[in-house]
């Protein structure tokens, strides 16, 4: 299944600001990434992906408008 990054924080029942401090960074920063996820570098993208426990190819880095 392939979700963007806002909808599997959504299933994890993650919050942004959870997500931020799991990740080492601004709530602000983690924010920004969900409008607009070209901004995340590959190695925190596989950070991500690895506390959703899904693979690269199952988060569609895409806006979520």
């Amino acid at each position: 299944m392939t979700l963007t990054l806002k909808q599997w924080r959504r299933v994890k029942e993650i919050s942004q600001a959870q997500m931020a401090s799991i990740l080492g960074v601004h709530v602000n920063t983690y924010q920004k990434w969900e409008e607009d996820p070209d901004k995340i570098s590959i190695g925190m993208a596989l950070q991500i992906a690895g506390i959703f426990g899904v693979s690269l190819d199952d988060i569609a880095f895409q806006r979520d408008d």
